[in-house]
């Protein structure tokens, strides 16, 4: 039976590739079963700690995953599915987040949205439902901007629900405790990552640095070491 591989995709928060070539080619019998979750979808109707939704989404899987992949901030809640399914945990160039990440993030979508994201002193002493508000309150402004017909208000609503759910999944990877999978894989893109505020225990860890910057999960280095590690999870 195949190996159960569990990815995490994040689309449209700036990878330009994702999981899918795990899943590798389907009349192989030794492919690997691949299973890709968009972990923000669980924060569209409400905020979730990553313990939560680590327990959710194992609870949805017929089978324990031998494997959890993710990339940069999709690293936090790897490590704890991980460490509860008792999987291999494989983070491509993870990314601890902060209250500076978060910010960094709102800024970015005020600039698209055409807000006013709030000085970092008042947005690091406020919380998640503030930083929510900032956005909604453009609402009115996108759905005449789009029309103002009922296609965009769905338009908007769907929008706004996905940024919503952004920012919520990013304050739940700031405020989670570290995860202790074991052996974990890290595969380095650029600078060693500061592993301290991901793993409870860093030096467990096999870090593999790669030069792959402009595309990291498109790199054939990176796909060749995800491959390995699944691989290995079945012997």
């Amino acid at each position: 039976m195949p190996n159960e591989v569990l990815a995490l995709d994040l689309p449209g928060t700036g990878g330009t590739t994702d999981f899918g070539f795990l899943a590798g080619p389907a009349a192989s019998p030794g492919a690997a079963r691949l299973s890709r979750v968009d972990p923000l979808v669980g924060h569209v109707a409400g905020a979730l700690t990553v313990e939560r939704q680590a327990r959710a989404l194992l609870a949805e899987r017929p089978r324990a995953p031998a494997v959890v992949v993710a990339y940069c901030a999709g690293a936090t809640l790897a490590a704890h599915l991980a460490e509860r399914a008792g999987a291999r945990a494989v983070l491509v160039d993870p990314y601890p987040i902060t209250t500076g990440v978060i910010h960094y993030e709102l800024t970015k979508l005020c600039r698209t949205l055409g807000c006013e994201a709030p000085a970092y002193d008042e947005f690091a002493a406020g919380d998640i439902r503030q930083w929510e508000t900032v956005l909604n309150k453009t609402r009115d402004g996108l759905v005449r901007q789009y029309g103002g017909d009922e296609t965009a208000y769905e338009m908007v609503d769907g929008l706004l629900d996905r940024y919503r759910a952004w920012l919520r999944f990013l304050d739940a990877s700031a405020s989670a405790p570290t995860a202790a999978p074991a052996g974990a894989l890290v595969i380095a893109v650029g600078p060693p990552p500061d592993l301290g505020a991901l793993l409870t225990e860093p030096a467990d860890a096999a870090v593999r640095p790669v030069d792959a910057a402009a595309d990291p999960l498109g790199s054939p280095q990176v796909r060749a070491l995800l491959s390995d590690a699944i691989d290995a999870a079945a012997t």
